[in-house]
């Protein structure tokens, strides 16, 4: 299997979700047999009283920078998406902070936020166990940077199915940038900063967030995403989704390219409806994805600023995908959203997707030839 092929194996996984992982990398849902010893952290198997104890360390990521410590931190307890306990701390002096007596019992995942240099920093831990044993998270800081880093985008894949609603969109990110400090972002002129800037189609409906992005930190303005965390150095993921209307038995999705693309890849079914694609987007052969037949569209090299898209007609009488998208979780279901005619609605996934690994469970083989004139 080529670098390609893996690319789309490990994005397909996210994008058609599979299996909800829960707690000690359990399937959602799953039972243990009844002669399997109990698997700490499995809420299914905890007292609904359990206490844990979290011990977070902050660590230095930017060569001969000062130690870290009493950096102020933001610890939320999530269950299901919803937090349900939020602590305010510090670090100490050896950068380290310990949380006890933490309810545990049922089924929680830590989310960190350390505050340095001007950045922020979010951290997702496991699901959090009883004490003993500690739950420790380490989370990375960088001292920041105003000058906007030589960042790309390695990789973006963008995967298209029929649901209920029309079309769900579910878009991937893989960022590089090759500093070793945070860029904070460009300023907005209203005493903000942003750092990644998407324009989403006009008919763009709901907005779900998986991956990268951050409640607090994140905006949905006439149509226009923009995240607000610090850039961190290396290789970042995000990943979010969106409904496109079905209309006369017509869809149009649009792409914006915010920085230089090494590899932009679109995959949409292989249903019989027909596609006309924009921007330079060169088709490739159908192929199988699990239980679907999809087709790619492939272009590498692509500036910043360059305009890509698809057009998929002849809907009207097409099933909707048996796989469902993920019901996400709202987190603030009324944005300020000043176009007033978007229906869209900023909501976070539980969990968000995990890339690495699996790739077996998706078997990527060639069709037969799709017939003439299909896109």
């Amino acid at each position: 299997m080529n670098r390609f092929a893996l690319w789309t194996a490990a994005f397909t996984i996210a994008a058609l979700g599979g299996a909800r992982v829960g707690a000690a990398g359990m399937p959602s849902g799953a039972a243990l047999p009844k002669e399997h010893p109990p698997i700490p952290g499995d809420p299914l198997r905890m007292s609904p009283d359990a206490k844990g104890t979290l011990i977070i360390q902050g660590v230095q990521g930017t060569r001969g920078g000062p130690a870290i410590a009493n950096d102020e931190i933001t610890v939320e307890l999530n269950h299901n998406g919803q937090a349900i306990k939020k602590v305010e701390t510090k670090l100490d002096d050896h950068g380290l902070a310990t949380l006890e007596g933490l309810p545990v019992g049922m089924g929680v995942r830590p989310v960190i936020t350390v505050r340095h240099a001007g950045g922020q920093y979010a951290q997702v831990g496991e699901f959090m166990r009883p004490s003993p044993p500690d739950n420790r998270v380490t989370v990375v800081l960088y001292e920041a940077t105003d000058q906007a880093p030589a960042w790309v985008i390695r990789a973006r894949h963008i995967m298209v199915r029929r649901i209920d609603e029309g079309l769900y969109v579910k878009d991937m990110l893989v960022v590089e940038s090759p500093t070793d400090r945070a860029w904070l972002g460009r300023p907005d002129g209203k005493g903000g900063r942003s750092t990644l800037e998407l324009q989403l189609g006009t008919n763009t409906g709901r907005v779900d967030f998986y991956t990268g992005f951050h409640a607090g930190h994140t905006e949905l303005s006439q149509g226009r995403l923009v995240n607000r965390m610090a850039l961190v150095p290396g290789t970042s993921q995000f990943q979010f989704g969106y409904v496109v209307p079905v209309t006369g038995g017509k869809a149009t999705i649009e792409i914006d390219t915010p920085a230089d693309t090494d590899q932009l890849v679109l995959v949409v079914p292989d249903d019989g409806s027909t596609v006309a694609i924009t921007g330079g987007l060169a088709p490739g052969e159908p192929m199988e994805m699990g239980p679907q037949k999809v087709r790619l569209y492939q272009a590498d090299k692509v500036k910043a600023g360059a305009k890509a898209g698809a057009t998929l007609s002849g809907l009207a009488g097409l099933a909707p995908a048996s796989v469902p998208a993920r019901a996400p979780m709202p987190v603030n279901p009324h944005p300020k959203d000043g176009s007033g005619s978007l229906p869209q609605t900023i909501a976070v996934v539980s969990g968000g997707a995990v890339l690495a690994g699996g790739l077996g469970l998706i078997c990527l083989k060639r069709p037969k030839p799709s017939p003439k004139g299909r896109g």
